[in-house]
């Protein structure tokens, strides 16, 4: 199916959603006396399009709760079909750590990629804080999930859903020196193998490799 004519669905369910949601919260302020805000409205309407997206297209990567956090996301079926520019992951700068960080939804007892990404930048720096690097080396986290490391660069824009691992993240950053930094997938690539042949493990998997 052609990207540009999977975005006009998309457009097309956004239009019926908001009609709809905006006729259903009429009824409620007239006939039920509620106050009705714009926020609720506009999360209405997204979460309305996100269940349609994902039965019209349940192979599609994102979980409900991921397209509500950042409604962007519906814009990724258009993008699939699209060229990327050639990226390459890069090594870190002298005195500096990185991790690399991809979700996997199954096996890590979470069910959204959201959360699963949000978790596996906590655990880096969990690992990273209590190792014996931390006192003279700055760590650099490196994630594709742009949503995730723009509310760790300023929590405020994060959702009410995911605030609270938001906060426990920043408190361990705030013991280091740290930077989160977004990425193109493809330098993920191999972050985003390693995460999918996690899925079902019963043990941690740990690779060391010479530098």
């Amino acid at each position: 199916m052609a990207p540009n004519f999977i975005c006009g669905q998309v457009w097309i369910m956004c239009a019926f959603s908001s009609i709809w949601t905006i006729w259903k919260c009429r009824n409620d302020v007239v006939f039920n006396d509620r106050k009705l805000g714009l926020d609720l409205l506009f999360d209405q309407t997204v979460l309305r399009v996100a269940w349609w997206c994902k039965s019209r297209w349940p192979e599609g990567r994102w979980a409900i709760s991921d397209i509500v956090a950042d409604p962007t996301r519906l814009s990724e079926v258009q993008n699939r079909g699209k060229i990327m520019q050639h990226s390459q992951w890069t090594a870190p700068g002298r005195g500096t750590l990185k991790f690399n960080t991809d979700a996997a939804v199954k096996g890590v007892g979470v069910s959204d990629v959201m959360t699963a990404e949000l978790f596996a930048i906590h655990e880096a720096l969990k690992l990273f804080v209590a190792s014996k690097w931390s006192q003279d080396f700055e760590v650099t986290i490196e994630s594709d999930n742009k949503s995730a490391v723009e509310w760790l660069q300023d929590p405020v824009l994060a959702h009410s859903h995911f605030r609270n691992l938001v906060h426990q993240s920043l408190a361990l950053s705030s013991r280091v020196r740290c930077r989160f930094i977004h990425v193109p997938r493809e330098c993920n690539s191999l972050a985003d193998n390693l995460a999918k042949k996690g899925v079902g493990r019963d043990k941690e998997l740990v690779i060391y490799e010479p530098l």
